[in-house]
């Protein structure tokens, strides 16, 4: 029973709650179907104002397109007035005219025929002349408008050269500031060896030295003559780098290396004068040669430049291409010596790099003619040089080009460069050097080194007394040749390009007694 009573109490439960959310489920779709009417006729309303709003805005737009079709109508009716004014002004400008031609016509007929004709002849002169005048004030125009365009483009091409000349020199400047001697570590890395020396830092062997050991620094090339004096025109590929620029060292059982340096020159030698002109020789300056001043005869002595380190050749073979076998064997240097006078001159040039100085031109040139006995050839010739102010490839010889040579020459800062080369050989020790004296005969050494002592002390004596000497005399005009002869060549061996004021030139030292008088 209680249990009957449970279970109509439990259904009476449910059929309530079936009741309650049946009503809430009516409720909530008739307030959803009163939002759906109340958005629909929001809706019809904003479609309404919106035909509303279209049919006003054509409304206006006929409007204004009726304002400028009655604008447009009445301009053409203006228009229109205005072209018939102006056609009646032409018509009666015609009829005038017409009058006018038919007056001038009967006055022409009523001249008489010579008078009409003279006034027809004055009438073309005038019209001739009238046309000459115009046609020169022409022509004087067209050469005003011409010389005015040259000077324009004259104008122009001296602004770009400017321009191009101010670039250069700032990229001179920049490169100046920001390369060191380190561009030269890897340019030779493929044709040599570095090594780090205990006295002059990384220097440098080409291979050319491993393979011979006879190769040296300045043979395979030659001279040539440029405005900063004698300048080594080199036929391998890296002298760009180690005849322009640092000094030569030969050191025994290692042979000639290369120390870097940052100054730019033709050449780095010193030179020795043959006076009986039968040889000419040259030494590589030793890295001790370092003078901003300048370098000169005295340098032997100042330098530790021995004997053995001049090399020389024929007179006759100056102008050969490559003195690689032209070379006299350094034994004869002995007998040669006695009978040289250095001829070194080496100085700063104005606007940036060295004068390199030596013997004369003219004199080579009058010898070489005199040993060939030809007079119309010109063995040694004045070349124009230009310089590449940037860093040079690996493999880059001096080059020829439209008759000037071309020099990579790169501006470099002073001082030890702040890297090492990627690839060391090693360490060598520079206590071994070979300076070109013989250590096996002492006697002729001292002998040597007297002789250079000696030279020195003359060139400075004449120097202190060309200082307080008068002003010299004006010199005596030289005789006239006698026609039909020619002059023999003076040997005047003077450094080029300017010699020093009231220095002693290397040709006036004289030997007395020879080099190595017996004992």
């Amino acid at each position: 029973m209680k249990l009957r009573l449970l279970l109509m109490i439990l259904a009476a439960t449910l059929a309530a709650c079936d009741s309650q959310k049946k009503a809430e489920q009516e409720a909530a779709q008739r307030q959803l179907e009163e939002r759906v009417a109340a958005a629909e006729k929001e809706r019809v309303q904003l479609v309404a104002a919106r035909d509303a709003e279209a049919a006003k805005r054509a409304e206006a737009e006929r409007k204004a397109a009726d304002v400028e079709r009655n604008a447009a109508l009445t301009e053409a009716a203006r228009l229109e007035n205005e072209r018939q004014r102006l056609q009646q002004d032409l018509e009666k400008l015609q009829a005038e005219n017409a009058k006018l031609a038919a007056k001038q016509k009967k006055e022409l007929e009523g001249l008489a025929g010579e008078a009409l004709e003279k006034r027809l002849k004055e009438q073309r002169m005038e019209v001739e002349a009238a046309r000459a005048k115009a046609e020169e004030e022409q022509r004087k125009l067209e050469v005003a408008r011409a010389k005015a365009d040259a000077e324009r483009v004259a104008a122009e091409r001296a602004t770009a050269e400017a321009v191009a000349r101010e670039e250069a020199t700032t990229r001179a400047q920049e490169i100046a500031r920001t390369q060191t001697t380190m561009v030269f570590f890897n340019a030779l890395d493929s044709a040599g060896e570095w090594f780090d020396s205990d006295r002059y830092g990384f220097v440098w062997r080409p291979y050319a030295a491993v393979k011979d050991s006879a190769w040296r620094p300045y043979a395979d090339g030659h001279w040539i003559y440029t405005v900063y004096g004698w300048t080594w025109m080199s036929n391998e590929p890296f002298g760009w780098a180690v005849y322009h620029y640092g000094r030569w060292i030969q050191i025994t059982g290692t042979g000639w290396v290369w120390v870097p340096g940052s100054d730019w020159a033709p050449a780095w030698v010193a030179w020795r004068w043959h006076r009986p002109r039968e040889y000419i020789g040259w030494a590589p300056l030793p890295p001790e040669a370092q003078n901003a001043k300048g370098i000169d005869v005295k340098v032997d002595q100042q330098y530790d430049i021995g004997p053995g380190s001049y090399a020389f050749i024929p007179m006759g073979d100056f102008d050969a291409p490559s003195y690689l076998d032209k070379f006299v064997p350094g034994e004869r240097n002995k007998e040669i010596l006695p009978l040289t006078s250095n001829m070194t001159y080496i100085v700063p040039k104005a606007g940036g790099g060295m004068i390199c100085g030596g013997p004369d031109m003219s004199f080579i040139n009058s010898e070489i003619r005199r040993l060939r006995n030809d007079l119309d050839i010109k063995p040694v010739a004045r070349v124009g040089i230009q310089l590449m102010n940037s860093p040079a490839p690996s493999a880059a010889p001096d080059v020829m080009n439209a008759g000037a040579v071309m020099y990579f020459a790169p501006q470099l800062k002073a001082g030890p460069p702040p890297g090492k080369p990627e690839k060391l050989k090693g360490r060598i020790e520079v206590k071994n050097a070979d300076r070109g004296w013989n250590p096996a005969n002492p006697w002729e050494t001292n002998e040597w080194r007297k002789r250079l002592k000696a030279d020195a002390d003359a060139i400075d004596a004449a120097e202190r007394a060309a200082a307080n000497r008068p002003p010299p005399r004006p010199p005596t005009p030289a005789a006239t040749p006698v026609p039909g002869t020619t002059p023999a060549p003076q040997p005047v061996i003077a450094p080029p390009p300017r010699p020093r004021p009231g220095g002693l030139q290397g040709s006036q030292l004289q030997p007395s007694g020879g080099l190595f008088p017996r004992r």
